[in-house]
């Protein structure tokens, strides 16, 4: 899912906790992020410039071995299954909260990667050792970097 098409649904959803599923991973963006961390549990975020939206966007991730336990310990809260996310709700959100929460997370910088640096990595990658769950992980990671997205 794209980041303009996770921010419709951020808006859609103004009192849910969306929890996108990327890869290997789960994600929670803007609104979310800030009531996973106020709710649930805080987990390391990140904040960057995103092109395509123009603006700063923060999340937070989590390994899918990890859902399980974070869907029990919310109990009782209204869960939606889609196929790629979550969506919990029955949350209070204050907007200048979440403005002044936003702020004070500071911007991860990250260097523009060369063509070098790409090869370098893939050199150095000891692919006979990684299973090929990590190795599929790699690539997404690259991809990632290569195209500058989340």
């Amino acid at each position: 899912m794209k980041i303009a098409d996770i921010l419709i649904l951020e808006n859609k959803y103004p009192n849910a906790i969306i929890l996108h599923k990327e890869g290997l991973f789960w994600r929670a963006y803007e609104k979310s992020a800030f009531l996973f961390t106020q709710n649930i549990k805080a987990f390391k975020l990140t904040k960057k410039y995103i092109k395509n939206v123009k603006t700063n966007i923060v999340y937070l991730g989590f390994p899918e071995n990890s859902l399980v336990k974070i869907l029990e310990y919310i109990g009782k809260k209204e869960i939606i299954k889609q196929e790629k996310y979550f969506v919990i709700s029955k949350y209070e959100i204050n907007k200048n909260n979440f403005t002044d929460w936003k702020n004070s997370i500071d911007i991860t910088i990250t260097k523009t990667l060369s063509s070098t640096t790409i090869s370098e990595k893939i050199r150095n990658y000891p692919i006979i050792a990684k299973t090929p769950i990590e190795c599929q992980q790699f690539l997404i990671e690259l991809q990632t970097e290569i195209n500058g997205t989340i």
